[in-house]
């Protein structure tokens, strides 16, 4: 019967959407005729990519809460009554995947069997139970229940296993990751200058792994609309930016689509994910796997520490671009009472003051806030020997954007001026002038009583947006003085 169920699961909604590597696979029922066997027959439902070069990953008994109470945790049993199904499992079809075995055990019933760590997350047996109802009582079998317990328990499995591998690895020290329900928590430290360090970690996104396929999707808070619409490229998140992409030709329009806010965002995010499902496929579920040869350890902790690499290469681009777009959108709609807008500050914003280049400089247009435009008149030479007058639109903007290193995520304000030739031509930046907050204006927040110590919990966020709008506030004050 359950082999049955998963079959029609593997033609439905399990069945992805024309990528293989996003179908379940099953093995149908398999029965053996030598009685001299403990295990009379099985069926297995193979999900989700893995990656194993180097040697499967381990299947290990699962037990339930009753097992737990009397000592039994599963670990004695699978090498009598699961030793068969080894060999079954290693078909064709179970290459590169996760695996969850269901046995018929003389004398002991069904045995239930996932590819992953075996030690005991109290956290998890909630769903490992309700996984050994789905396939153990005769009165409630259901291939899809025990398929979503089983994915539910993966996730869960599959982000601890992340998260405790890149911080074996290394990350900055203003970048903490966490594991909650089968999702990673990102949170991080930021600086509004390089006097101020004790600063709590605020929540800047939630990298969520989809049952079905086992990879990564990140999840924004209804807090950040600006940030959500720029992941998706949508082109609500700039009316501007959209009317310029109407209004040009098809090679004008190319490069300005090209080069917008967000199209950068939705590439960044896009290649954290990708970078994620890479690794998430590398560590697996945790826990122990059946090594080729004794090379095998060692090769796979070499290709995760690769993957590694380059998700904090790409996490940190990430952090900054959620620090700008939602944090910092957030702090200054409170502190100037106006929505800021991007792409309006002349693209990408590498030089400073005094010619100086800041290589650190996050690689998006900045947060920009309107405070004031006129009309200019400019002379142009269009010959050698004849110049002509041109209206201009000159615009005073109030910036907002951060720098990205090892060390230090600092968000950084500008005072910048820009030059149009029509309300939808892409702007010219003529100043980008660093605007300093005073250093009074630190010192009273810092005796506000809003420094709190490093916990990342609700009222952390209340506080660091209200510490920063006060902070723009001041920067506003100042770039109007």
């Amino acid at each position: 019967m359950l082999s049955a169920q998963a079959e029609a699961l593997r033609k439905g909604s399990w069945g992805g959407s024309g990528e293989l590597q996003n179908c379940i696979s099953v093995s149908p029922a398999r029965f053996d005729e030598q009685t001299d066997r403990q295990a009379l027959g099985a069926v297995s439902i193979h999900f989700w990519s893995v990656d194993d070069r180097y040697g499967p990953p381990q299947l290990t008994e699962l037990s339930g809460r009753d097992d737990l109470v009397n000592g039994d945790d599963g670990a004695s049993v699978g090498s009598s009554s699961v030793g068969g199904l080894t060999a079954a499992n290693k078909q064709e079809q179970a290459k590169n995947r996760l695996t969850l075995c269901i046995t018929a055990v003389t004398r002991v019933g069904m045995v239930v069997s996932l590819s992953g760590s075996n030690r005991h997350d109290p956290e998890l047996q909630q769903h490992v139970d309700n996984l050994l109802m789905a396939t153990c009582n005769p009165f409630a079998l259901s291939a899809s229940d025990a398929l979503l317990a089983a994915a539910i328990i993966c996730a869960e499995r599959r982000c601890i296993a992340v998260v405790e591998s890149l911080q074996e690895f290394g990350l900055p020290d203003w970048i903490h990751l966490s594991s909650f329900r089968g999702s990673i928590i990102v949170a991080a430290k930021i600086n509004f200058s390089a006097s101020l360090s004790d600063t709590p970690f605020v929540e800047l996104f939630h990298l969520s792994c989809d049952s079905r396929t086992g990879g990564f999707v990140a999840i924004f808070p209804r807090s950040a609309p600006l940030l959500q619409l720029l992941a998706c490229n949508s082109t609500q998140a700039s009316e501007r930016q959209a009317l310029r992409a109407a209004t040009f030709a098809n090679s004008v329009r190319r490069k300005t689509v090209r080069d917008s806010t967000g199209r950068l965002v939705r590439d960044a995010f896009d290649s954290l994910t990708r970078s994620l499902d890479v690794l998430g496929r590398r560590v697996g579920v945790g826990g122990s796997w059946d090594n080729k040869d004794a090379m095998s350890p060692s090769l796979r902790q070499r290709a995760v520490q690769t993957g590694c690499r380059d998700v904090r290469k790409t996490l940190m681009s990430c952090c900054g671009m959620g620090c700008v777009f939602g944090y910092a959108a957030l702090a200054c709609t409170i502190a100037t009472g106006m929505d800021p807008d991007v792409d309006m500050a002349g693209g990408v914003l590498h030089e400073v003051s005094n010619n100086n280049t800041d290589t650190d400089m996050l690689n998006v247009c900045p947060l920009s806030v309107l405070m004031d435009q006129h009309m200019v008149e400019e002379i142009k030479v269009i010959h050698s020997d004849e110049q002509k007058k041109i209206s201009l639109i000159q615009q005073e903007l109030f910036g907002i954007t951060c720098s990205v290193t090892s060390d230090v995520l600092e968000l950084r304000f500008f005072d910048i001026t820009t030059r149009l030739s029509s309300p939808v031509s892409v702007p010219e930046r003529k100043t980008c002038i660093p605007v300093v907050v005073p250093q009074q204006q630190q010192q009273q927040q810092d005796h506000n009583g809003l420094d709190e110590p490093p916990v990342i919990e609700t009222q952390t966020l209340v506080q660091a947006v209200n510490r920063l709008a006060t902070l723009i506030s001041a920067a506003f004050q100042q770039q109007q003085r």
